[in-house]
C-alpha cells in the first residue's frame, strides 16, 4: 500500500478525476453491490488526468482502444493497449494518465477496508501486512474470462444480473489478492 493516511483518502476512484485538459468520458452501464462496484466506460476525447489515491483498489480491464499511458510525475511508468489486458491500481496510489479517444474500459472498484476484511476472514492474511502491487497492461487469461461476463451482466436489464454482479466479488477480491 502507498504510505498515505487512509483516513484522510474517503473518496472514491471515479469521484477523484482531476481533468488537465477537457475530455469527455462516457459512463454507459454501472453497479453497486455489497463489496463490488464496476462501470464501463468509453474515452470519447484524448487528453490527460491526473486520478489521486482513493479508497477503492481498481481493477482495469480494457475492452479495446488506443494506448494508454501511465505515469508518475514526468516519468512514464506503463502503458496497456488492445483488448483484454488487465491494469491494476492499488488504493491511495495517485497517477497521471494519458488516454486515447477511442478507449473503452471496464473498472471493477473495491474498497480497501473491504478487502483487507475479506482477506483477513477467508485467508487468514493479516490485513496490517497486506500490500497490494500495480500491474498495468498485463495479459490476465483469469480476467480475458471474467471482464466479458461482467461487462455481459452490467449491460442486461434482468434483475438477476444484479445478483450474478453481487456473487462476483468474493471472486473479483480473491483474484486482487492473488495478483
Amino acid at each position: 500500500m502507498m504510505a498515505t493516511d487512509r483516513a484522510t483518502t474517503t473518496l472514491r476512484f471515479r469521484d477523484r478525476l482531476d481533468r488537465s485538459t477537457t475530455m469527455e468520458t462516457d459512463v454507459l452501464n454501472g453497479f453497486v453491490g455489497r463489496r463490488l462496484r464496476a462501470a464501463q466506460y468509453v474515452q470519447r476525447t484524448a487528453g490527460h488526468t491526473v486520478v489521486p489515491g482513493s479508497i477503492d483498489h481498481t481493477l482495469v480491464f480494457r475492452l479495446g482502444g488506443g494506448r494508454a499511458r501511465r505515469f508518475d510525475g514526468a516519468r512514464q511508468t506503463g502503458q496497456a493497449e488492445g483488448r483484454h489486458t488487465t491494469t491494476l491500481i492499488p488504493a491511495q496510489a495517485t497517477y497521471g494518465w494519458e488516454l486515447p479517444d477511442d478507449s473503452s474500459v471496464l473498472h471493477m472498484y473495491v474498497d480497501d477496508a473491504d478487502l483487507r476484511r475479506f482477506a483477513h476472514q477467508e485467508f487468514d492474511i493479516d490485513p496490517d501486512r497486506l500490500e497490494m502491487r500495480d500491474y498495468m497492461g498485463q495479459n490476465d487469461p483469469f480476467m480475458h474470462h471474467l471482464g466479458p461476463l461482467v461487462l455481459q451482466e452490467l449491460q442486461s436489464d434482468l434483475p438477476q444480473s444484479h445478483l450474478l454482479l453481487d456473487g462476483f466479488d468474493g471472486i473479483i477480491a480473491g483474484h486482487m489478492l492473488r495478483a
